[in-house]
């Protein structure tokens, strides 16, 4: 699925059911998330990270800070008390429009929608730490990487990058369907490789193999310094959280 396609999906899930289509808890679809529930949970997740940061010696200063991905802006909002600025980014103009929404009030907060391949819109060395949580996996490889590469673009010297992608599928439909994804056509694939929600808009997944993440990484001046499981993408994948920090 292309950028325009991968934008024409999440735009429509932005309108349906925009909170479970970010956090797909079975017991919430159908707009059954409670908004402070739903924003507690992005508390959780940041201090989370940020406290293994530090625990790593990672210091990331009071700066700017880019979450990528950011849907309604669940995570911008958390990163707020630890950075003076952050900036949400989402190629869905519906999850823009709802991040601003939740999170006009704090004027620490600002919120773009960036449907390109690239983050061309902010200049090199721009942010102090990015992080991008659930996002990465949901994006065709070839461009999952270039954003992987632009972010440590847009990061200062030292400055900190955590981001979760899978590796690689832990079931065998899974790995079937990975395989198949390199020897047949989209067209022939449509059926097994997507996966609607409610019958509408399909989403996909997609993982990169840890060896070439971390080439990736290096390639662009950063330093990969822990790299933890998580349950981000379900029982069917394994799921890579990376901590880096650049030079």
């Amino acid at each position: 699925m292309n950028i325009g396609k991968l934008k024409t999906v999440w735009d429509r899930v932005g309108r349906e059911d925009p909170l479970w289509a970010i956090l797909g808890d079975p017991l919430k679809k159908g707009g059954k998330w409670d908004l402070d529930g739903f924003f507690e949970t992005g508390i959780v997740a940041v201090d989370r990270v940020m406290d293994h940061l530090g625990s790593l010696g990672v210091k990331t200063g009071n700066g700017k800070a880019l979450d990528f991905g950011c849907g309604v802006g669940r995570l911008t909002r958390s990163l707020l008390r630890y950075f003076d600025q952050v900036y949400g980014v989402d190629l869905a103009p519906s999850m823009i429009d709802l991040a601003v929404k939740y999170n006009g009030h704090l004027p620490g907060c600002r919120f773009y929608a960036n449907a390109e391949d690239n983050l061309g819109a902010f200049g090199d060395g721009t942010f102090d730490f990015i992080y991008s949580s659930i996002t990465l996996q949901h994006i065709a490889p070839r461009y999952a990487e270039n954003y992987i590469r632009e972010f440590l673009r847009l990061l200062v010297p030292g400055g900190g990058l955590v981001f979760q992608i899978p590796s690689e599928p832990s079931g065998p439909l899974e790995k079937v369907k990975l395989f198949l994804r390199g020897v047949l056509p989209v067209s022939a694939l449509r059926g097994c490789l997507l996966s609607g929600r409610d019958g509408g808009a399909a989403i996909e997944m997609h993982g990169i193999k840890r060896d070439k993440v971390v080439k990736i990484v290096e390639g662009e001046g950063g330093r990969v310094v822990d790299i933890q499981e998580d349950q981000s993408a379900g029982s069917r994948w394994i799921s890579l959280v990376y901590y880096v920090v650049k030079g």
